[in-house]
């Protein structure tokens, strides 16, 4: 195991055909089912940071809310910003391009940490200092999530770290070799886990 970075369990859920939660999964009793138990499963796996893409946070946590830039002449360096916080767990969001509007530092109770790219506006980052969330740079344009990893583990002590994205973040992991163990859901009772690295 390489201790550069957090030890990455991935949790997800799909459907018996291999693919993961979608809309056109509906909102049957069967569905709400499956979700209670991946919130069950989170819970008893019980690590205290998490990480999602944009998509995934915008769609199931931040209501689609529009960033937010903060008005007049910003420069604001490219430098991680560790805000004070007194929390233990973290709720990450990949999100290289700043779209996420956040409007606080604490998401269900867990201290929020962006993981960005170098291209974002010097606006959104003044926002996000004065909200106090954390911020951590990883590539100039696109994010590369090896730096990320390196960051979450140097900058705050994350030694593992909960991977619940959609395919293209989980996939991405999983091409760089950076996901320790995969729990997967199915039909809300079978719960299967895979030892990867």
């Amino acid at each position: 195991m390489n201790t550069e970075y957090p030890y990455v369990i991935c949790l997800m859920m799909t459907s018996v055909d291999g693919k993961i939660l979608g809309e056109k999964w509906g909102n049957s009793p069967k569905m709400n089912l499956l979700k209670e138990t991946f919130e069950k499963v989170h819970e008893q796996i019980g690590i205290g940071a998490w990480i999602v893409g944009r998509t995934t946070m915008e769609k199931d946590f931040t209501d689609f809310e529009k960033p937010i830039i903060k008005k007049g002449h910003q420069e604001v360096d490219r430098l991680d910003f560790v805000a004070d916080h007194k929390s233990s767990n973290f709720a990450i969001a990949i999100d290289g391009k700043g779209k996420l509007g956040w409007k606080e530092p604490i998401l269900h109770g867990d201290h929020v940490i962006s993981i960005l790219s170098e291209s974002v506006k010097d606006g959104y980052l003044a926002h996000l200092r004065d909200i106090g969330v954390s911020y951590v740079f990883a590539g100039k344009n696109e994010i590369e999530l090896k730096i990320a990893l390196k960051k979450l583990r140097n900058l705050f002590g994350i030694e593992k770290l909960m991977l619940e994205g959609g395919a293209h973040i989980n996939g991405s992991f999983l091409n760089e070799g950076l996901i320790n163990e995969l729990h997967q859901i199915e039909n809300d009772v079978l719960w299967i886990t895979y030892k990867i690295n």
